[in-house]
């Protein structure tokens, strides 16, 4: 499951867990977050209080785990 949350009010972050049967003993991504924005750059969606549309790419490892 990807999953958004927030550092602060205006900052978001993806994260990746998985679990074997999609509700007991989920397990967070060692890595997490592996999306977080850069500074004064789009932020995942959310530009301060604007939300937007966008799409986010990993270029970095596999991120299966």
């Amino acid at each position: 499951m990807f999953n958004i949350g927030y550092w602060d009010e205006d900052t978001a972050q993806i994260g990746i867990a998985r679990s074997r049967d999609g509700i007991t003993g989920w397990e967070r991504h060692p890595y997490n977050p592996v999306l977080a924005p850069a500074e004064n750059e789009w932020d995942n969606g959310r530009r301060g209080a604007s939300e937007q549309i966008g799409m986010a790419v990993h270029e970095g490892e596999d991120l299966g785990f």
